[in-house]
C-alpha cells in the first residue's frame, strides 16, 4: 500500500488570502514550537521508561536515563530540539549504544560475578572464563521512541492545523 502524503487545501472566505496566511503563521509557529518542546520532553520520559522497564541489571543504576535529556539547539526562526547529546552520552554513559543496539563480546579475563548482579538467583556466583562469548540484547529505545514521536507528530499537527484553520476561517 503506497504512503499517503498529507495534503491540505485552504480557501479563505471574505479575507485577503495574504492576511489569512499571515494570521495562520502568527498563531501557528509559537504554539507549534511550544508543543514540539512538550513532545520532546514526553519522548525523553518515554526513553527513560523503556530503559528502566527493560533492565536486566537494576543494580547498575540510572546513569543512562539521567544522561538522556532534551536540549533546545536553536530558537531563531524556528525550533531545533535534540534528545540525547552524543558527547555527554559518550562521556557519561558510554554504554548507551550497546543498550540500544546490543553487542557480542568475548571476555578478556576470567572473572567471577555475583549472580544477584544479573539474575534473581540468591547470592551465588558465576565464573566467566577467559574467551567466553556473551550476547547483550539491545532494547532499541531510540527506534521505539522515534516511531512513537513520528506518530504523535503526524496526528497532533494534522489535528491542530484543521482546528486553527477552521477557527481563523470563522473569525
Amino acid at each position: 500500500m503506497p504512503n499517503k502524503a498529507f495534503s491540505l487545501t485552504i480557501t479563505s472566505k471574505g479575507k485577503n488570502p495574504i492576511q489569512f496566511i499571515q494570521d495562520i503563521q502568527a498563531q501557528f509557529y509559537p504554539e507549534l514550537q511550544a508543543r514540539l518542546v512538550e513532545l520532546a520532553d514526553e519522548t525523553v520520559e518515554e526513553i527513560r521508561e523503556i530503559i528502566r522497564s527493560s533492565k536486566k541489571t537494576p543494580v547498575v543504576g540510572d546513569l543512562l536515563e539521567r544522561t538522556i535529556k532534551r536540549e533546545l539547539l536553536n530558537t531563531t526562526g524556528g525550533v531545533t530540539i535534540g534528545i540525547g547529546n552524543i558527547f555527554e552520552l559518550n562521556r557519561d554513559a558510554s554504554y548507551w549504544e550497546i543498550v540500544n543496539d546490543g553487542a557480542n563480546y568475548v571476555t578478556t579475563d576470567t572473572h567471577v560475578v555475583p549472580t544477584n548482579r544479573f539474575m534473581n538467583v540468591g547470592s551465588g556466583f558465576v565464573t566467566f572464563k577467559q574467551g567466553s562469548r556473551h550476547i547483550i540484547e539491545g532494547i532499541d529505545y531510540i527506534g521505539i521512541s522515534t516511531r512513537h514521536l513520528k506518530q504523535k507528530l503526524e496526528t497532533e499537527i494534522k489535528d491542530w492545523i484543521y482546528k486553527e484553520i477552521s477557527r481563523l476561517a470563522k473569525g
